[in-house]
């Protein structure tokens, strides 16, 4: 809160180990069309496996030592997701997705997200996660839909999505 200067730039790193990952906040409850969603990226490293969370071990960690620097890690896997999920809205409305041909359109998505840096960006990481294993990981988006706001203070979930990308 304090005005600029040489005392706050020096000070203004330490503060902020401290301060952000605990105490930072998010405007987009106060945007114009608040989040109806949540999403995370999830990994696959071989067919017999199940999906997995990579930030939920982070998560962990962060609630049992909340000192431990991990909000931008799990901030960085959340903002490829959306990054995503954005992509595909944008892909699906330029490409005139009807319902009857959304399949197809899911198709032609799946196809082009491979070219983006948001995609590679999340296949890299599935890689770091798989290292030991032979096998290519596989990349999916992990959706929890709201249903629109229908009690006071009550979004129940309408369902779950997952959006395969490999």
């Amino acid at each position: 809160m304090a005005p600029s200067g040489p005392i706050k730039d020096i000070i203004r790193p330490l503060i902020s180990l401290y301060v952000e990952p605990i105490f930072e906040q998010r405007w987009h409850l106060f945007a114009p069309d608040p989040l109806t969603f949540s999403a995370r990226i999830i990994v696959k490293c071989n067919d017999e496996q199940e999906w997995i969370d990579p930030t939920s071990a982070m998560l962990q960690q962060n609630e049992t030592f909340p000192f431990v620097h991990l909000q931008k890690s799990i901030f960085l896997f959340n903002s490829i997701s959306a990054t995503i999920l954005d992509l595909r809205t944008t892909f699906l409305n330029e490409s005139n997705c009807s319902k009857a041909k959304i399949k197809t359109c899911e198709e032609n998505f799946k196809q082009w997200i491979k070219k983006e840096d948001a995609y590679s960006k999340a296949h890299s990481m599935a890689k770091f996660i798989c290292q030991p294993q032979k096998s290519a990981p596989k990349v999916a988006v992990y959706i929890e839909h709201a249903k629109p706001f229908s009690a006071k203070y009550k979004i129940p979930n309408s369902g779950i999505e997952i959006l395969e990308l490999d």
